[in-house]
Protein backbone atom coordinates (compact mmCIF):
# COMPACT_ATOMS: atom_id res chain seq x y z
CA UNK A 1 0.00 0.00 0.00
CA UNK A 2 1.33 3.24 -1.09
CA UNK A 3 0.91 6.77 0.72
CA UNK A 4 -1.22 8.36 -1.79
CA UNK A 5 -4.13 5.86 -2.11
CA UNK A 6 -6.67 7.78 -0.10
CA UNK A 7 -9.19 4.93 0.58
CA UNK A 8 -6.84 2.18 1.48
CA UNK A 9 -3.63 3.59 1.20
CA UNK A 10 -0.84 3.27 4.64
CA UNK A 11 -2.36 7.08 5.12
CA UNK A 12 -5.79 6.00 5.68
CA UNK A 13 -5.15 3.37 7.68
CA UNK A 14 -3.48 2.95 10.53
CA UNK A 15 -3.75 -1.03 10.91
CA UNK A 16 -2.20 -1.47 7.44
CA UNK A 17 1.19 1.10 9.30
CA UNK A 18 1.00 -1.01 11.78
CA UNK A 19 1.78 -4.06 9.64
CA UNK A 20 4.82 -2.32 7.96
CA UNK A 21 6.37 -1.94 11.14
CA UNK A 22 5.88 -5.49 12.42
CA UNK A 23 7.08 -6.39 9.04
CA UNK A 24 10.31 -4.61 9.49
CA UNK A 25 9.91 -1.23 7.51
CA UNK A 26 10.94 1.84 9.25
CA UNK A 27 7.64 4.15 10.32
CA UNK A 28 8.92 6.27 8.03
CA UNK A 29 9.10 4.38 4.54
CA UNK A 30 5.89 5.93 3.43
CA UNK A 31 4.92 9.04 4.35
CA UNK A 32 7.40 11.69 6.63
CA UNK A 33 6.97 12.66 10.24
CA UNK A 34 3.84 9.47 10.66
CA UNK A 35 3.95 10.30 14.73
CA UNK A 36 2.49 13.14 14.02
CA UNK A 37 -0.56 11.83 11.80
CA UNK A 38 -3.78 12.95 12.77
CA UNK A 39 -7.20 13.82 11.57
CA UNK A 40 -7.57 17.13 9.11
CA UNK A 41 -10.09 18.04 6.63
CA UNK A 42 -8.69 18.58 3.04
CA UNK A 43 -11.38 20.37 0.85
CA UNK A 44 -10.09 18.69 -2.12
CA UNK A 45 -11.99 16.66 -4.71
CA UNK A 46 -11.05 13.63 -2.55
CA UNK A 47 -12.89 14.51 0.41
CA UNK A 48 -11.55 14.39 3.81
CA UNK A 49 -8.17 13.04 4.26
CA UNK A 50 -6.25 11.87 7.24
CA UNK A 51 -2.83 12.85 8.38
CA UNK A 52 -0.49 16.00 7.97
CA UNK A 53 -1.51 18.34 5.42
CA UNK A 54 1.66 18.75 3.56
CA UNK A 55 1.66 22.07 1.36
CA UNK A 56 5.21 21.89 -1.22
CA UNK A 57 6.26 22.80 -4.55
CA UNK A 58 6.76 19.52 -6.32
CA UNK A 59 4.65 20.50 -9.02
CA UNK A 60 6.56 22.23 -12.01
CA UNK A 61 6.25 22.51 -15.64
CA UNK A 62 8.48 23.71 -18.54
CA UNK A 63 8.21 24.65 -22.08
CA UNK A 64 10.30 25.34 -24.82
CA UNK A 65 9.64 26.61 -28.39
CA UNK A 66 10.82 27.66 -31.65
CA UNK A 67 9.03 29.97 -33.56
CA UNK A 68 9.88 31.50 -37.14
CA UNK A 69 7.78 34.62 -38.12
CA UNK A 70 7.65 36.82 -41.78
CA UNK A 71 5.80 40.17 -42.46
CA UNK A 72 4.92 41.77 -45.45
CA UNK A 73 4.48 45.27 -45.24
CA UNK A 74 1.57 46.60 -47.23
CA UNK A 75 2.94 47.17 -51.04
CA UNK A 76 1.17 46.42 -54.75
CA UNK A 77 -2.13 45.80 -52.68
CA UNK A 78 -1.06 43.26 -50.40
CA UNK A 79 -0.27 42.93 -46.81
CA UNK A 80 0.64 39.54 -45.16
CA UNK A 81 1.72 38.07 -41.89
CA UNK A 82 2.49 34.18 -41.20
CA UNK A 83 3.83 32.66 -38.36
CA UNK A 84 4.71 28.87 -37.21
CA UNK A 85 5.64 27.69 -33.76
CA UNK A 86 7.01 24.54 -33.14
CA UNK A 87 7.41 23.69 -28.89
CA UNK A 88 7.08 21.08 -26.25
CA UNK A 89 5.27 21.48 -22.88
CA UNK A 90 5.96 18.98 -20.22
CA UNK A 91 4.27 19.33 -16.57
CA UNK A 92 5.80 16.86 -13.44
CA UNK A 93 3.39 13.88 -12.38
CA UNK A 94 2.32 16.31 -9.31
CA UNK A 95 1.11 18.98 -11.46
CA UNK A 96 -1.95 20.33 -11.29
CA UNK A 97 -2.25 20.18 -14.90
CA UNK A 98 -2.96 16.49 -14.29
CA UNK A 99 -3.87 15.62 -10.64
CA UNK A 100 -5.99 18.66 -9.51
CA UNK A 101 -3.16 19.85 -7.48
CA UNK A 102 -3.40 16.84 -4.84
CA UNK A 103 -0.32 14.26 -4.74
CA UNK A 104 2.04 12.66 -2.21
CA UNK A 105 5.29 12.00 -3.12
CA UNK A 106 8.07 10.48 -0.68
CA UNK A 107 11.53 10.37 -1.32
CA UNK A 108 11.33 7.24 -2.80
CA UNK A 109 8.86 8.11 -5.19
CA UNK A 110 10.49 10.10 -8.50
CA UNK A 111 8.31 12.60 -10.23
CA UNK A 112 8.00 11.89 -13.73
CA UNK A 113 7.81 14.42 -16.24
CA UNK A 114 4.78 14.33 -18.82
CA UNK A 115 3.80 15.87 -21.75
CA UNK A 116 1.24 18.75 -21.11
CA UNK A 117 -2.34 16.45 -21.83
CA UNK A 118 -4.23 19.37 -20.51
CA UNK A 119 -6.69 22.19 -21.96
CA UNK A 120 -4.89 23.04 -24.47
CA UNK A 121 -2.26 21.09 -23.59
CA UNK A 122 0.97 20.55 -25.38
CA UNK A 123 0.22 21.74 -29.19
CA UNK A 124 4.10 20.50 -31.05
CA UNK A 125 3.09 22.52 -34.27
CA UNK A 126 1.16 25.90 -35.00
CA UNK A 127 0.88 27.55 -38.28
CA UNK A 128 -1.05 30.72 -38.96
CA UNK A 129 -1.67 33.16 -41.94
CA UNK A 130 -3.30 36.78 -41.67
CA UNK A 131 -3.52 38.42 -45.29
CA UNK A 132 -5.64 41.32 -47.27
CA UNK A 133 -5.25 42.23 -50.66
CA UNK A 134 -6.73 44.97 -52.69
CA UNK A 135 -7.44 44.32 -56.32
CA UNK A 136 -5.51 46.34 -58.77
CA UNK A 137 -8.52 47.95 -60.03
CA UNK A 138 -10.12 51.47 -59.91
CA UNK A 139 -8.64 54.85 -58.61
CA UNK A 140 -4.83 54.71 -58.35
CA UNK A 141 -4.82 51.13 -59.12
CA UNK A 142 -2.86 49.51 -62.41
CA UNK A 143 -6.08 48.95 -63.68
CA UNK A 144 -9.54 51.12 -64.30
CA UNK A 145 -7.83 54.25 -63.12
CA UNK A 146 -10.40 56.26 -65.20
CA UNK A 147 -12.44 57.26 -62.39
CA UNK A 148 -15.57 58.25 -62.41
CA UNK A 149 -18.14 55.78 -62.84
CA UNK A 150 -16.01 52.93 -64.03
CA UNK A 151 -14.36 53.26 -60.68
CA UNK A 152 -17.13 53.06 -58.85
CA UNK A 153 -17.97 49.69 -60.59
CA UNK A 154 -14.59 47.96 -60.38
CA UNK A 155 -12.72 49.72 -57.87
CA UNK A 156 -12.50 49.64 -53.94
CA UNK A 157 -12.22 45.08 -54.21
CA UNK A 158 -10.31 43.95 -51.06
CA UNK A 159 -10.05 39.98 -50.23
CA UNK A 160 -8.84 39.08 -46.94
CA UNK A 161 -7.97 35.32 -45.38
CA UNK A 162 -7.09 34.23 -41.62
CA UNK A 163 -6.32 30.60 -41.66
CA UNK A 164 -4.95 28.16 -38.51
CA UNK A 165 -3.64 24.94 -38.99
CA UNK A 166 -1.97 23.22 -36.02
CA UNK A 167 -1.45 19.33 -34.72
CA UNK A 168 -4.00 17.93 -32.70
CA UNK A 169 -3.79 18.19 -28.80
CA UNK A 170 -2.46 15.18 -26.85
CA UNK A 171 -4.67 12.91 -25.15
CA UNK A 172 -3.21 11.11 -22.25
CA UNK A 173 -5.59 7.65 -22.23
CA UNK A 174 -4.13 6.76 -18.70
CA UNK A 175 -2.15 4.11 -17.02
CA UNK A 176 -3.08 1.90 -19.94
CA UNK A 177 -1.19 -1.83 -21.53
CA UNK A 178 -0.55 -2.08 -24.88
CA UNK A 179 -1.55 -5.70 -26.48
CA UNK A 180 -0.76 -6.36 -30.56
CA UNK A 181 0.79 -3.17 -31.01
CA UNK A 182 3.51 -0.57 -29.98
CA UNK A 183 3.12 3.58 -28.82
CA UNK A 184 3.94 4.17 -32.38
CA UNK A 185 1.33 2.03 -34.05
CA UNK A 186 -1.56 3.54 -31.72
CA UNK A 187 -0.36 6.33 -33.16
CA UNK A 188 -1.12 6.06 -36.29
CA UNK A 189 -4.47 4.19 -35.62
CA UNK A 190 -5.99 7.41 -33.56
CA UNK A 191 -7.47 9.08 -36.09
CA UNK A 192 -11.06 10.24 -36.68
CA UNK A 193 -13.54 7.34 -37.79
CA UNK A 194 -16.92 8.08 -40.00
CA UNK A 195 -19.12 5.35 -40.03
CA UNK A 196 -21.41 6.23 -42.80
CA UNK A 197 -23.85 3.79 -42.32
CA UNK A 198 -24.74 4.81 -38.89
CA UNK A 199 -23.81 8.55 -39.17
CA UNK A 200 -21.25 8.65 -36.48
CA UNK A 201 -18.36 9.37 -35.82
CA UNK A 202 -15.59 6.94 -34.29
CA UNK A 203 -11.86 7.58 -33.14
CA UNK A 204 -9.92 3.99 -33.33
CA UNK A 205 -10.53 1.18 -35.63
CA UNK A 206 -13.96 -1.10 -34.72
CA UNK A 207 -11.29 -4.23 -34.09
CA UNK A 208 -9.56 -2.27 -31.15
CA UNK A 209 -12.47 -0.70 -29.88
CA UNK A 210 -14.50 -4.26 -29.84
CA UNK A 211 -11.10 -6.09 -28.14
CA UNK A 212 -10.77 -3.02 -25.62
CA UNK A 213 -13.92 -3.60 -24.55
CA UNK A 214 -13.36 -6.97 -23.80
CA UNK A 215 -10.16 -5.89 -22.23
CA UNK A 216 -11.92 -3.79 -19.49
CA UNK A 217 -15.17 -6.39 -19.03
CA UNK A 218 -13.63 -8.19 -16.16
CA UNK A 219 -15.53 -10.60 -14.25
CA UNK A 220 -14.07 -12.14 -10.79
CA UNK A 221 -16.09 -15.44 -11.18
CA UNK A 222 -14.81 -16.70 -14.33
CA UNK A 223 -12.92 -19.25 -15.11
CA UNK A 224 -11.04 -16.80 -17.45
CA UNK A 225 -11.81 -13.87 -15.47
CA UNK A 226 -13.56 -12.18 -18.24
CA UNK A 227 -17.27 -11.74 -18.10
CA UNK A 228 -17.09 -12.52 -22.62
CA UNK A 229 -15.45 -13.83 -24.53
CA UNK A 230 -11.06 -12.81 -23.84
CA UNK A 231 -9.64 -10.46 -25.63
CA UNK A 232 -7.58 -11.04 -28.90
CA UNK A 233 -5.68 -9.42 -31.67
CA UNK A 234 -4.78 -5.39 -30.60
CA UNK A 235 -6.31 -3.63 -27.77
CA UNK A 236 -5.70 -1.32 -24.74
CA UNK A 237 -5.91 -3.04 -21.64
CA UNK A 238 -6.11 -2.09 -18.02
CA UNK A 239 -3.08 -1.76 -15.76
CA UNK A 240 -3.82 -4.92 -13.73
CA UNK A 241 -3.05 -8.68 -15.45
CA UNK A 242 -2.88 -11.36 -14.82
CA UNK A 243 0.94 -11.07 -14.54
CA UNK A 244 0.84 -7.66 -12.84
CA UNK A 245 -0.93 -6.22 -10.21
CA UNK A 246 -0.33 -2.90 -9.14
CA UNK A 247 -2.01 -0.87 -5.91
CA UNK A 248 -3.05 1.70 -7.53
CA UNK A 249 -3.21 1.60 -11.00
CA UNK A 250 -4.45 5.22 -11.28
CA UNK A 251 -1.92 6.59 -9.54
CA UNK A 252 1.07 6.21 -12.75
CA UNK A 253 3.75 4.95 -10.89
CA UNK A 254 3.67 1.11 -11.18
CA UNK A 255 5.49 -0.33 -13.76
CA UNK A 256 3.09 -3.00 -14.80
CA UNK A 257 1.56 -0.20 -17.35
CA UNK A 258 2.78 2.97 -19.51
CA UNK A 259 2.11 4.81 -16.59
CA UNK A 260 1.00 7.92 -18.96
CA UNK A 261 -0.11 6.86 -22.51
CA UNK A 262 -0.26 9.75 -24.70
CA UNK A 263 -1.05 9.61 -28.20
CA UNK A 264 -1.63 13.01 -30.43
CA UNK A 265 -5.82 13.83 -31.59
CA UNK A 266 -6.50 14.95 -34.97
CA UNK A 267 -5.39 18.09 -36.49
CA UNK A 268 -7.32 21.40 -36.29
CA UNK A 269 -8.03 23.71 -39.16
CA UNK A 270 -10.11 26.75 -39.66
CA UNK A 271 -9.98 29.66 -42.14
CA UNK A 272 -11.92 32.04 -42.47
CA UNK A 273 -12.47 34.26 -45.83
CA UNK A 274 -13.63 38.15 -46.27
CA UNK A 275 -14.68 39.92 -50.00
CA UNK A 276 -15.40 43.70 -49.64
CA UNK A 277 -16.45 46.39 -51.72
CA UNK A 278 -15.97 50.05 -51.05
CA UNK A 279 -17.30 52.70 -53.25
CA UNK A 280 -16.75 56.59 -53.03
CA UNK A 281 -20.10 58.16 -52.32
CA UNK A 282 -18.79 62.11 -52.49
CA UNK A 283 -15.98 63.74 -50.67
CA UNK A 284 -14.33 61.96 -48.41
CA UNK A 285 -17.22 59.59 -47.28
CA UNK A 286 -18.01 55.81 -49.37
CA UNK A 287 -20.12 52.85 -48.27
CA UNK A 288 -18.93 49.80 -47.76
CA UNK A 289 -20.67 45.74 -48.31
CA UNK A 290 -18.64 42.80 -47.67
CA UNK A 291 -19.63 39.04 -47.36
CA UNK A 292 -17.64 37.27 -44.55
CA UNK A 293 -17.47 33.29 -44.60
CA UNK A 294 -16.47 32.28 -41.24
CA UNK A 295 -15.23 28.65 -41.38
CA UNK A 296 -15.48 28.73 -44.79
CA UNK A 297 -14.54 25.52 -45.58
CA UNK A 298 -16.57 23.90 -43.08
CA UNK A 299 -14.06 21.74 -41.71
CA UNK A 300 -15.78 19.99 -38.53
CA UNK A 301 -12.78 19.51 -35.29
CA UNK A 302 -13.47 17.04 -33.43
CA UNK A 303 -12.72 17.09 -29.21
CA UNK A 304 -11.04 13.35 -29.47
CA UNK A 305 -12.04 10.73 -26.87
CA UNK A 306 -9.97 10.93 -23.65
CA UNK A 307 -10.25 14.72 -24.02
CA UNK A 308 -11.41 17.58 -22.49
CA UNK A 309 -15.49 18.76 -22.43
CA UNK A 310 -18.08 15.59 -22.54
CA UNK A 311 -16.03 12.69 -23.98
CA UNK A 312 -13.93 10.64 -21.66
CA UNK A 313 -10.98 8.16 -22.09
CA UNK A 314 -11.80 4.09 -22.88
CA UNK A 315 -13.28 1.10 -20.97
CA UNK A 316 -15.63 -1.17 -21.57
CA UNK A 317 -18.83 1.59 -22.33
CA UNK A 318 -18.97 1.59 -26.55
CA UNK A 319 -19.91 5.71 -25.72
CA UNK A 320 -16.65 5.93 -24.76
CA UNK A 321 -15.50 5.44 -28.00
CA UNK A 322 -17.77 7.85 -30.26
CA UNK A 323 -16.72 11.65 -31.09
CA UNK A 324 -19.67 13.81 -30.26
CA UNK A 325 -18.36 17.53 -29.20
CA UNK A 326 -16.80 19.74 -31.79
CA UNK A 327 -14.24 22.43 -31.03
CA UNK A 328 -13.93 25.91 -32.33
CA UNK A 329 -14.65 29.21 -32.18
CA UNK A 330 -17.02 28.78 -35.59
CA UNK A 331 -17.66 24.75 -35.46
CA UNK A 332 -19.54 24.85 -39.06
CA UNK A 333 -19.53 27.50 -41.91
CA UNK A 334 -21.48 30.83 -41.03
CA UNK A 335 -21.67 33.74 -43.72
CA UNK A 336 -22.80 37.25 -42.95
CA UNK A 337 -23.19 40.31 -44.52
CA UNK A 338 -21.69 43.69 -43.42
CA UNK A 339 -22.62 47.37 -44.95
CA UNK A 340 -20.73 50.37 -43.27
CA UNK A 341 -20.79 53.67 -44.16
CA UNK A 342 -17.77 55.71 -43.38
CA UNK A 343 -17.26 59.30 -43.31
Amino acid sequence: MLSNTASTGILNNATFRQNAINAGLPANFFVANPDVLGTINNNTAQGTLPGTSFRTNIGGSKYSALQIEMRRRLAGGLQAQANYTFGHQYVTSGSAALTNGLSFFTFRRPQYYLRNSGDPGDITHAFKLNLVYDLPFGEARRIGADGGVRDRIVGGWQIGASTIARSGRLIDLGNLRLVGMTRAELEKIFDLRVDAAGRKVWMLPQDVIDQTIAAFSVSATSPTGYAGAPPTGRYLAPANGPDCIEVDSGARYGQCASQSLVVTGPMFRQTDLRVSKRTRVAGRTDFELAIEMLNAFNQPNFVPVGGVATNTAVGNNINNYEVTTLTGTNTSRQIQLVTRFNW
